[in-house]
Formats: C-alpha cells, sequence, structure tokens
C-alpha cells in the first residue's frame, strides 16, 4: 500500500539521493550498511533499548535509499536487487526477534517471521511463472514500520505484544491471501 505512494516518497528522498549519488555510494554499500547497522541494533538492543530501536529504525531509513540510489545511479542490477532483498529479510527477521525475545513472546514470533517470508516468497513465485505480484495490504514497509511501533510500544505496554503479534500473524495472512486471488487470475 505504501509502495503506490513511491512517487511522492522518490521526490521526497530526492535531494538526500543526490548527495548520496555525489559522495560516491555504491547502492550496495548502502544495503551492506543497512544489514550490518540492523545486526548491531539488534545486540545494542539488549544493553540499551532505546538505542536499538534508535538503530532498527536508522536500518530501515537506509534501506529505504538503496534502491532509489540505484535508479538514480543508473547503477540497478540483478545482484543488487538479490542482495537488498536477503538483507531486507534479515533484518526484518532481526526486528521481529528482538521484539519477541524482549517481550517472551517466541512462539507467535515465528508465526510472524513465517508469514512475513511467505508474502516475499509468494511474490517470487509468482514472478517465476510469468505472473505479476501486485502489492498487498501488508507489504515490507507497512511490515517494518508496524515493528518499529511495536518497538515503541513494548516498554510502556507490554501486554499489548501478544495481540499486536497476533494482528501482524493476520495482516500478514491477509496479504498473502489477496496475492495468491491476485496471482490465481493472472496464471488460469
Amino acid at each position: 500500500m505504501l509502495a503506490k505512494k513511491k512517487k511522492e516518497v522518490n521526490n521526497f528522498m530526492a535531494p538526500l539521493v543526490d548527495l548520496l549519488a555525489k559522495a560516491g555510494l555504491h547502492p550496495n554499500h548502502l544495503t551492506i550498511a543497512g544489514l550490518c547497522l540492523g545486526f548491531v541494533a539488534f545486540f545494542i538492543s539488549f544493553i540499551n533499548y532505546w538505542l536499538g530501536v534508535a538503530l532498527f529504525s536508522l536500518s530501515f531509513l537506509i534501506d529505504l535509499f538503496d534502491g532509489a540510489l540505484a535508479r538514480e545511479t543508473k547503477k540497478v542490477s540483478k545482484f543488487g536487487a538479490f542482495l537488498d532483498s536477503v538483507s531486507d529479510k534479515i533484518v526484518e527477521t532481526l526486528f521481529i526477534a528482538f521484539i519477541a525475545v524482549s517481550s517472551g513472546m517466541q512462539t507467535i514470533a515465528l508465526f510472524a517471521v513465517g508469514f512475513s517470508i511467505m508474502i516475499s516468497y509468494v511474490k517470487h513465485r509468482a514472478e517465476c511463472l510469468g505472473a505479476c505480484a501486485k502489492h498487498s495490504i501488508f507489504d515490507r514497509a507497512e511490515r517494518l514500520i508496524y515493528t518499529v511501533v511495536m518497538m515503541l510500544i513494548l516498554p510502556f505496554l507490554p501486554s499489548a505484544i501478544p495481540m499486536l503479534f497476533t494482528a501482524y500473524v493476520a495482516l500478514s495472512a491477509t496479504a498473502i491471501i489477496q496475492l495468491v486471488i491476485y496471482i490465481k487470475k493472472q496464471l488460469i
């Protein structure tokens, strides 16, 4: 859903993307920096919760820029797209794992990670079969924003985390169903 707003987001990000391009950064540098920052955030968050939340959020913001930088500098590559996708899944899993460990909700978090990965898998599998996987109601940007909100709520209202994880799983499952229905129309 946020992906539909991509043009407005790109206009907002343009000055920083230009600055990154002028600095000579390669999009894969941003991808790797975001991945490394995700790992640092995961481990730091157990020592300093709010610093971890800030670093996770920064990792998410860095990830917004790698694709835009690739398009701006005409350095779009299949390997870059692959690296970005793998990095995204790892960082998203780290986000969820941190909340799970911090809240003691490891079981439902396992479902959250699994369903999140399934959204990406459904889209990938559809593309392999020649179908176009449109955006769903709970794409990556929505999931990451939702996860950051969960991190912000956890210290103040830990009892809400089971409900928030349940909603995360339900939204992910709904997105998968939405994608399957859309893809079915193309492949039949």
